[in-house]
């Protein structure tokens, strides 16, 4: 995932975006120690289970049980991936409370690549005692009109040549920058945008810092005036940074006051929440996307992931209406301008029964690989009110990548042309399959062990399943009736290998997660235990500055129908393994 100036994405670990013209960096230079007193709405993020120390996205309190942070930090992860801490300054210290998330809200309108609209809501799971912030509105203009004193807090990076991340709360004071120049600047932002900066530079948010607060003190009390999203270099003299500005988003703000349980979002706005939560807890695994509102879940239970460009892919996504009386739904479309098409609507038909379920049927013939970019909305009605869907697609557009007789299976990826066929620094000098990886960015690489001369995948078929996972209650996902019984395990062992710096990799099966590895600088034999399956997806992402770019390696893929050997290396000679390259246990 690519994104302009610095700032976005600010995911798993402080990574930068690229631009043209821009050099990136994330967003505090040029300040000073701040306690918690000072700032005692502030919150940080981090991954779930990561320490203190890995905050990589700063938030702001609201409530007990909601903060506030960039879109770009949150933007196309689940609710359970995160976590936040709140009522301390201190990285290193055990004050403070952490609190999962139980439902994110990202603004509808949200633009990945111009930034707009880059604002986010969290759920907490469990009340915070923080102190709240009141959100600035309208009415508050005069506290952040050009040349205002503004200050901006964080834990993000305090050097504009280096990475120094400290673990003391910083904080620098600043001046709300005129909008005009700013804007030129940039070549054009939006109204929803403000931007803070000193004359001369030299001060500034940075990397790390994104989603925090840029707040105003007032004589009733400080006040949130705009959200860290991104600039170009940090301090920089002719580049201000630019933030979310709180005040044009009353509506969406005062929104999280009609949320009553994870799930999606309402009133135009898309959520994301894990299984086991609300009114459907159990119902859902959370390899599969979906929503929830009034009510009514939608769900995606066949993605286009992937679709070889050219050809024809089907997707297929549920509803369940989960309410004890009848509901209709309407206005269902896909919003899209990739040619995604709703083909068969079983939902808008009538009245969906309480406790029903139907089902829409999609297709997209993709004419460039790369990501889907869609979603399917709908209106719930139950005759009392009424409330919006709106589900993400997920899906991608991929193409073969050519490896002669080197690697056995087929080999596809959404940028097929940046895969090369590379034995530089192999350990044993065989083929593998190298890709530079810019800092912030995510690519997949689609293996079909099993070519037929279409890509298939079908997480019905292979999704294991335990008795207490999912309560069946002769409920439908699709053409396939929900019953533990007809899921077996079917243990196959999967070894390969890898060289990745800096990069966190991945393992689906099918369409389900399988499989989380760590960075590894050097080759590493790796072996996984997983179901019978056909279709792998490997997900490289860049968790830390690398000067730009750093190259990973693929390769070395072995089967076996026996349990490994040893949990760091796979002999062929002592299980019935078939190779389909090479050996591992280097």
């Amino acid at each position: 995932m690519k994104s302009p100036y610095y700032g976005i994405p600010l995911v798993a670990a402080l990574v930068a975006g690229q631009a043209a013209g821009a050099t990136p960096s994330l967003r505090i230079i040029g300040g000073q120690d701040a306690s918690i007193d000072q700032y005692p709405f502030m919150a940080g993020l981090v991954m779930r289970g990561d320490e203190k120390k890995e905050v990589f996205c700063g938030a702001a309190v609201l409530d007990s049980n909601w903060v506030v942070t960039a879109a770009h930090c949150v933007q196309g992860d689940l609710a359970e991936d995160f976590e936040v801490f709140t009522g301390v300054d201190d990285l290193g210290s055990s004050n403070g409370q952490r609190i999962a998330v139980s439902r994110i809200i990202v603004h509808s309108n949200y633009d990945e690549s111009s930034t707009e609209n880059d604002i986010a809501l969290l759920q907490l799971a469990s009340s915070t005692d923080a102190v709240a912030i009141r959100a600035a509105t309208p009415a508050d203009a005069g506290f952040f009109a050009t040349g205002q004193a503004v200050s901006v807090a964080g834990w993000g990076n305090t050097s504009t040549t280096s990475e120094v991340f400290p673990m003391l709360l910083r904080e620098v004071d600043l001046q709300v920058t005129d909008f005009g120049s700013c804007s030129d600047a940039y070549d054009g932002l939006a109204d929803s945008q403000i931007c803070a900066s000193v004359p001369g530079g030299g001060k500034d948010s940075c990397q790390g810092d994104s989603g925090g607060p840029l707040i105003a003190r007032t004589p009733e009390g400080p006040i949130l005036v705009g959200i860290v999203s991104f600039g170009q270099k940090c301090g920089a003299a002719t580049h201000p940074g630019v933030y979310t500005m709180v005040s044009a988003f009353g509506d969406f703000l005062s929104s999280r006051g009609d949320v009553e349980t994870p799930g999606g979002g309402d009133d135009g706005e898309s959520g994301t929440g894990g299984a086991g939560e609300g009114m459907f807890e159990n119902w859902i695994p959370d390899e599969f996307n979906h929503v929830e509102a009034g009510g009514v879940l939608a769900h995606e239970y066949s993605t286009f992931m992937p679709v070889l460009t050219g050809e024809q892919g089907e997707a297929w996504v549920g509803f369940y209406n989960g309410n004890q009386h009848g509901v209709t739904i309407s206005n269902l479309h896909v919003r899209s301008s990739q040619g995604v098409m709703v083909v068969d609507d079983q939902c808008s038909t009538g009245e969906l029964d309480a406790e029903g379920s139907c089902e829409v049927k999609l297709t997209w013939t993709p004419e460039a690989p790369g990501d889907l970019q869609a979603a399917l909305v709908a209106d719930v009605h139950d005759g009392a009110s009424s409330h919006a869907i709106e589900l993400p697609l997920q899906g991608v557009a991929v193409q073969s990548i050519e490896t002669g007789d080197y690697l056995k299976g087929e080999y596809y990826s959404s940028e097929p042309e940046a895969w090369v066929l590379d034995n530089a620094g192999s350990p044993d000098g065989e083929m593998m399959l190298s890709h530079d990886l810019e800092d912030g960015e995510t690519i997949s690489l689609f293996v079909d062990t099993n070519p037929s001369g279409a890509i298939e995948a079908d997480a019905d078929a292979t999704l294991p399943i335990e008795d207490d996972d999912l309560a069946c209650d002769g409920f439908v996902f699709g053409d396939v009736e929900c019953d533990d019984s007809e899921y077996t395990d079917i243990a196959v062992t999967l070894g390969f290998q890898y060289h990745a710096p800096d990069t966190r990799v991945k393992l689906y099966a099918d369409g389900v997660l399988v499989a989380e590895m760590p960075a590894r600088a050097g080759w590493h034999s790796e072996q996984v235990e997983l179901i019978d399956y056909s279709l792998l997806r490997l997900e490289f992402e860049a968790v830390g500055s690398n000067n730009g770019q750093r190259k990973v390696y693929f390769g070395g893929l072995m089967m076996s129908e026996t349990p490994p050997v040893s949990s760091g290396s796979m002999d062929p000679e002592d299980s019935d393994s078939v190779p389909l390259k090479g050996q591992l246990g280097r």
